[in-house]
């Protein structure tokens, strides 16, 4: 039974690591389209490593040993899960001043994208559709751009704002060109998103964009609305 187990995590493992398919955007390049493929391969790389070292350790335990099973790599960002959210504040593109962290009278989700990103096209336009759900209660919707200014996956002011429009969004957008605020928040990935509740303490971090991180943040933010909370507070 335990090796089993260990074998159910593994292919557990790869089912999150494979990309699933993407639709294709009219308007992508064709750098875009070989930074995605670079980013799945880097993907692919890990669970690569990380299978590997899972059978070294399988094959220790039938050999009757015992060992420790490995572990993923530790993503910065969920370091913030149950802390204080990081204040900061600045103005978004329709010119309003916005802020993250300390108390408020909102629930805030923000995503951190950026415009090559795949899994951020999936992800993006399933909370807009929230954006707009609860565009009349006490929620706020914000994404954030760590797109590039330079670079190979440089994007102009411009270009970010067509990319933006096209995917049909009109939710809150702050293009962190310094990465000031993606520093702050630990972003290392994309698209990462963060639930803030009223009191400024992170609730959720999702890290990735699974087909169901909708339904995911709408139990959340609920949850949230109804005066629970979702973590136990450092």
């Amino acid at each position: 039974m335990r090796l089993n187990a260990r074998w159910m995590i593994v292919l557990m493992a790869a089912a999150f690591f494979v990309p699933r398919p993407t639709p294709v955007v009219a308007d992508e390049t064709q750098d875009e389209i070989k930074a995605e493929l670079a980013a799945i391969r880097k993907d692919l790389a890990e669970l690569r490593k990380e299978m590997q070292q899972a059978l070294s350790q399988l094959k220790t335990i039938k050999a009757g040993q015992t060992t420790t099973p490995p572990r993923r790599p530790a993503r910065p960002a969920a370091e913030l899960l149950g802390k204080p959210a990081p204040e900061k504040s600045f103005v978004t593109t329709d010119n309003t001043e916005r802020k993250l962290g300390g108390k408020d009278d909102k629930v805030k989700l923000v995503c951190f994208y950026a415009s090559w990103c795949g899994y951020c096209k999936r992800t993006l336009p399933k909370f807009q559709k929230l954006h707009e759900q609860y565009k009349d209660k006490d929620v706020e919707f914000i994404a954030i751009s760590l797109d590039d200014r330079s670079g190979k996956r440089k994007k102009t002011e411009e270009e970010v704002m067509d990319h933006y429009s096209k995917l049909g969004l009109n939710m809150p957008l702050f293009m962190d060109e310094k990465k000031d605020v993606g520093k702050a928040y630990k972003v290392s990935s994309f698209p990462t998103s963060f639930v803030v509740g009223k009191d400024g303490v992170v609730e959720a971090v999702h890290i990735g964009g699974p087909t169901n991180i909708d339904e995911q943040v709408k139990e959340e933010i609920d949850k949230l609305l109804a005066g629970q909370s979702l973590v136990k507070k450092s």
